[in-house]
């Protein structure tokens, strides 16, 4: 059961992906930028949301399926679609081993897991500082883990935020890889995709390691390439 939620979870960012796409007219169609703004707009639904209401099994539910739908009703823009799902399946499914056989950081039990799930049972999540010390220190990734939770799994995917932004940064740097046009006109970007998809993959690899900062860096090579390019 939590590996079919790893997956829904995982369409339903993409979901939100195409939609921003649509509505922004961004015009980007790889499954991995799709996913990393999927993740951004769910975040921002996380810290709007938590101010007025709990995130509760029946709210996250909808939301995630809402995700669903966005993809149903956009997926027919995608070129080269059944590509896409194929890459998705293997880089998920190599990085679905990588979970089973992790653990959570060192910090997680502390205040990381503690903070998600106060947001699910309480909403207007300002001051709680008071209660631990590491509360001073939240961070998005657990607004975006208390969106995981979910009926049947309850808590046991709060530790996930980290492998989707893995995830989806290997389909995005893979595309640009193997992607002939850039490397006609842009051979540079092309090595330097593959450098940091080497470098991602060596010293990111171990989700135990990530916190809240290592997401953040891997955010920001995305975004250096893609600005470079």
């Amino acid at each position: 059961m939590l590996f079919i939620y790893f997956y829904i979870i995982s369409f339903s960012l993409i979901g939100y992906g195409l939609l921003i796409n649509k509505v922004l007219k961004i015009n980007i169609y790889n499954f991995g930028c799709l996913g990393l703004v999927g993740i951004s707009f769910l975040t921002i639904i996380s810290y709007a949301s938590s101010l007025f209401i709990a995130h509760s099994y029946i709210f996250n539910f909808v939301i995630i399926l809402l995700g669903i739908l966005m993809l149903i009703i956009f997926n027919k823009n995608i070129i080269n679609l059944r590509k896409e799902i194929l890459n998705f399946v293997i880089i998920f499914g190599v990085l679905s081993i990588f979970i089973l056989i992790g653990k959570t950081h060192d910090d997680f039990s502390y205040y990381h897991f503690a903070y998600s799930q106060l947001i699910t049972e309480y909403p207007h999540p300002i001051g709680m500082g008071q209660l631990n010390n590491g509360f001073r220190h939240p961070s998005s990734l657990f607004f975006l883990s208390s969106m995981f939770y979910l009926p049947k799994i309850s808590f046991y995917l709060f530790h996930i935020a980290p492998a989707y932004f893995l995830g989806f940064t290997n389909l995005f740097l893979l595309k640009n890889i193997f992607d002939k046009n850039i490397f006609q006109d842009f051979k540079f970007i092309n090595l330097l995709n593959l450098i940091f998809f080497i470098f991602i993959n060596v010293f990111f690899y171990r989700l135990s390691e990530h916190e809240t900062d290592r997401s953040g860096l891997i955010l920001a090579i995305c975004t250096i390439i893609y600005y470079l390019q």
